[in-house]
């Protein structure tokens, strides 16, 4: 579970203020929405078409700081007990598995060409990821509940 501590830009190991959060590539997150399919659940999808290296955005998902990191749900972070749980966000691919976008610590990058509207898909980082995200379930329990909840 995670505590509550101060969370700074610092901490995270991304700068926010005038400098850029990527290297190459243009800023294309204003192009990324969420678009339903036919399970009621939704997908992660660009609206215009994006070059290998453009810049995706921040990834959804919760950072804070935990004592027992997940390896199912999260990705450690640049410093001690902080990780990026993202237990609530679909669209991965089994490990070695077809995807067109990467995931470095919590910023997205093409990485390679996506067509409109195609769905952005990442790497799971162990294969029990790839197994959860396989169930429609999940998928509708992760940006619905949380949609729904607000």
């Amino acid at each position: 579970m995670c505590a509550v501590d101060s969370i700074s830009a610092d901490n995270l190991g991304i700068r926010y203020s005038n400098e850029l959060v990527f290297k190459g590539g243009t800023d294309k997150s204003a192009f990324v929405t969420l678009l339903p399919k036919e399970d009621r659940t939704l997908s992660v999808s660009s609206i215009a078409s994006i070059c290998k290296g453009d810049f995706l955005g921040i990834f959804a998902g919760t950072v804070c700081f935990s004592e027992d990191l997940s390896i199912t749900y999260s990705i450690p972070g640049p410093s001690g007990r902080l990780e990026l749980n993202y237990s609530q966000v679909t669209g991965v691919s089994e490990p070695g598995g077809k995807v067109n976008v990467c995931l470095h610590w919590d910023i997205f990058c093409a990485i390679k060409q996506i067509m409109l509207f195609e769905p952005l898909s990442r790497m799971a980082a162990q294969h029990e990821q790839y197994e959860i995200y396989l169930s429609s379930g999940n998928a509708e329990r992760g940006f619905l509940e949380i949609a729904i909840s607000q």
